[in-house]
């Protein structure tokens, strides 16, 4: 038995709309259908997201986890009445299924599709016409930060029924025409967080990663932030942290473009330029000021002057390695 066959033989199901298994979250007793599960490779991984509370969500990927289940989801599952000799079973069967990482690796060289999520209907399109006081508030932070409205899709919200994701810029991203991940900025420093995500796992998502299907002769730059992106062109994706998932990597091996990193110029930059080079990537070394970022770098010094630093500067393999150590040793 699966989890999504465990799943549909316990749990009372409101409504489903052909992607999403819609229910009632009893983790937060939310007394309204805002929640639901979905499932992929064929029934064996799931994804729960609940738009009440995000932090009630939580995914399952036996094949990722070599059978193991987060404390979290255990919790979702539980909340659900699921037995936990139940849920003991189906980690039980799951390692022995994916346990071996010979068997791992086999099966596991082709990148999972990103689950798809509903469009929460609070979120607000962001356009050049948009006349809201925040929605205008948006529109000026893109501008300071150089990014164009028009080269990417943006949303904002207002006032939700869940006050962390009150007013802020939406980041989303999509896998062909499906939203697969969001994250919200608040641009008013009015929350504790500055980055909001969605509690859907962002594993074998990229951002902006319909690039990667992209036929073109342009380098494709790989970025930690959306922003650092978007500010030089949209031949990019992002990761949104300063690690490579290996999702993440699957996806990058199946495009036929070259890839170049170009990490931030600081201590959190060197994991990944490690990860890259590991890897077989290609890494970009900017003559830029140390502990910035790109987007700090093209706000001060330009879009062109950045653009040929990152082109000037690209090595991999022994002299990326090199390369790696001079700049442990400047920012020591």
């Amino acid at each position: 038995m699966n989890i999504e066959q465990l799943i549909r033989n316990n749990v009372n199901v409101s409504n489903t709309n052909g992607v999403w298994l819609n229910v009632k979250c009893p983790v937060c007793n939310d007394y309204k259908i805002r929640a639901g599960f979905t499932f992929t490779n064929n029934g064996e991984c799931c994804t729960y997201h609940c738009f009440n509370h995000s932090s009630c969500g939580g995914a399952y990927s036996p094949h990722e986890t070599a059978g193991f289940m987060s404390h979290n989801f255990k919790r979702v599952m539980s909340c659900f009445g699921i037995s936990e000799i139940d849920i003991k079973q189906l980690i039980f069967d799951n390692h022995l299924l994916y346990g071996d990482k010979q068997h791992k690796n086999e099966i596991n060289n082709n990148p999972i599709r990103p689950s798809k999520l509903i469009f929460p209907n609070y979120f607000n399109e962001l356009t050049k016409d948009t006349k809201s006081e925040f929605g205008q508030e948006c529109l000026f932070y893109l501008k300071q930060r150089f990014i164009d409205i028009d080269t990417y899709k943006f949303y904002f919200t207002e006032q939700t029924k869940n006050d962390a994701w009150n007013y802020r810029l939406i980041i989303p991203t999509f896998y062909k025409q499906d939203l697969v991940h969001y994250q919200g900025r608040d641009i008013l420093d009015i929350h504790e967080k500055r980055y909001l995500k969605i509690s859907a796992p962002i594993d074998n998502v990229l951002y902006n990663m319909n690039e990667l299907f992209r036929s073109t002769k342009e380098a494709l730059l790989l970025v930690e932030g959306v922003f650092d992106g978007l500010c030089l062109t949209n031949n990019f994706v992002a990761i949104t942290s300063s690690n490579i998932t290996s999702g993440q990597l699957k996806w990058l091996k199946t495009t036929s473009r070259r890839v170049i990193v170009v990490p931030d110029i600081d201590t959190s930059g060197l994991e990944l330029i490690q990860q890259s080079i590991n890897n077989g990537l290609e890494v970009s070394f900017p003559k830029l000021p140390l502990n910035t970022d790109i987007n700090e770098n093209v706000r001060k010094f330009g879009q062109l002057f950045v653009l040929k630093e990152i082109f000037s500067n690209i090595y991999k393999e022994d002299d990326a390695r090199i390369r790696l150590e001079l700049l442990k040793m400047d920012l020591k």
